[in-house]
């Protein structure tokens, strides 16, 4: 980056800061720390999903298809339209009318205290992983632009940053750097588009197209994916619990779903073009050197200050999240409402997150998925409470341990590169099929029980 880049660029991150300190909601509790006092008006809460969704790791794992498949890949875009979609019409106004501080409290008022435990155990693993995840994809943005600063010094900065502007007023301040983010972000990709030049290398960027395109089994398999897992989002339940009303809650992710994918099918287009003029780099590298080739220089200053901000709001509210259950579930009276408490325990988190980033986190894009078993193993006790009053904790607790357990079969089996489809398409039909079985099943295994009973 020349002068001209880092101006812009440290213009748009100061500016953004600057504007950020001056947020003046007052934080008193764990409430609002964690919720903004639930009082989130649509155009606010629209931003917040969207930056929420719109993380680096994602765009970095997706850009990562177009540079290998080309521009068959913006049919991945279509995964967060309709599971995204799918989302607003099936449990956007239940969780709103829910409004707790953390998903999992539902399974433990609606099931079992230890239903909600466990599932809040299993909600921190996914969440840390994402965190690192986001860290790591974030660093590899930004190490073109710092060849010669080992990584784990490159991503401290960034985390310590991150932490100075959020961690004192938790939601309200990621909400308030969400709404600038989302406005530039606008700008920047639409940027992208039109001023990318791609009319130099739209021939060979067809013919690479045509010998490589991406597999139908992978874009099925991962919205289906997408649509059982969104739907147990913890990061997405605490936003749409800040939100005013049902209605806000309702629109904000059909209208966040829409220019989410529109989105990123723009940076799987632009990354997939990279592939005819840079083919020997990595494709997780491909938004990086399209904005450092092909962006006018002006821009590029900013279109970085646009990825740091996708990344420090996704990570700060992911990390809030996880101290959000954590303190929902395993913590003493005393603590659920200590500021002090929920400020510690997201600074822990936040150098776990780190830590694993450094250590773990390989491969972008299938870590990433790796981290959604979990969460989609929740996906019929959610649906089921909210849908069907015959659903006990057995069915659940049979259906989640057969979700995880077939999860990882499938990819430990079939291995990082094919266990979506296998997954998607059939372990997560299958948990509701065994939980839906169950449900009917019960009442005869209970009068078999009491006809025979069992001697000890």
């Amino acid at each position: 980056m020349n002068w001209i880049n880092w101006l812009s660029f440290c213009t748009v991150v100061g500016g953004i800061l600057i504007y950020t300190k001056f947020c003046r909601k007052k934080i008193n509790s764990g409430q609002s720390y964690f919720v903004s006092d639930r009082k989130t008006h649509l155009f606010a809460l629209v931003a917040t999903l969207v930056m929420t969704e719109l993380n680096t790791s994602t765009l970095v794992g997706f850009a990562g298809m177009g540079y290998q498949f080309g521009s068959s890949a913006v049919s991945l875009s279509l995964v967060f339209l309709i599971g995204l979609m799918f989302y607003a019409v099936s449990v956007a106004k239940k969780w709103k009318k829910f409004d707790g501080i953390a998903v999992t409290t539902y399974f433990s008022n609606r099931y079992h205290p230890l239903l909600g435990s466990f599932s809040a155990l299993l909600l921190i693993i996914a969440m840390v992983g994402f965190s690192a995840n986001y860290i790591k994809s974030l660093t590899l943005l930004f190490n073109p632009l710092f060849p010669y600063i080992n990584e784990w010094v490159i991503s401290a900065c960034f985390c310590i940053l991150m932490l100075i502007v959020t961690l004192k007023k938790g939601l309200a301040s990621i909400i308030r750097i969400d709404i600038v983010s989302f406005c530039l972000t606008l700008v920047i990709f639409i940027s992208m588009l039109l001023l990318g030049n791609f009319e130099n290398i739209e021939t060979g960027q067809s013919s690479i197209s045509n010998l490589n395109t991406i597999s139908s089994e992978l874009v099925v398999g991962l919205t289906i994916i997408t649509m059982f897992t969104y739907i147990m989002s913890p990061w997405y339940g605490q936003k749409i619990f800040s939100a005013l009303s049902t209605q806000t809650a309702f629109y904000a992710v059909a209208i966040a779903a829409i220019f989410i994918s529109l989105i990123y099918g723009i940076a799987i287009y632009a990354a997939s073009t990279m592939a005819v003029i840079y083919p020997d780099i990595q494709p997780q590298n491909a938004i990086p050197v399209f904005i450092a080739n092909r962006m006018p220089v002006i821009i590029q200053g900013v279109s970085y200050a646009t990825l740091f901000f996708i990344a420090m709001t996704t990570l700060a509210a992911l990390w809030n999240t996880i101290a959000s259950v954590y303190v929902a579930h395993y913590s003493s009276d005393r603590h659920k409402d200590s500021l002090i408490f929920t400020r510690s325990m997201t600074l822990i988190i936040s150098i776990i997150s780190y830590v694993l980033a450094n250590i773990f986190i390989n491969k972008i894009f299938d870590k990433m998925v790796l981290m959604n078993i979990p969460i989609a193993s929740l996906a019929f006790p959610l649906l089921g409470g909210f849908y069907w009053k015959r659903v006990t904790i057995a069915p659940c607790i049979v259906s989640m341990i057969f979700g995880i357990a077939g999860g990882l079969c499938c990819y430990f089996y079939f291995g990082e590169n094919n266990f979506i489809w296998y997954w998607g398409v059939y372990v997560i039909p299958l948990q509701f099929i065994v939980g839906i079985v169950l449900v009917f099943l019960l009442p005869t295994i209970h009068k078999l029980l009491k006809v025979y009973p069992v001697v000890y």
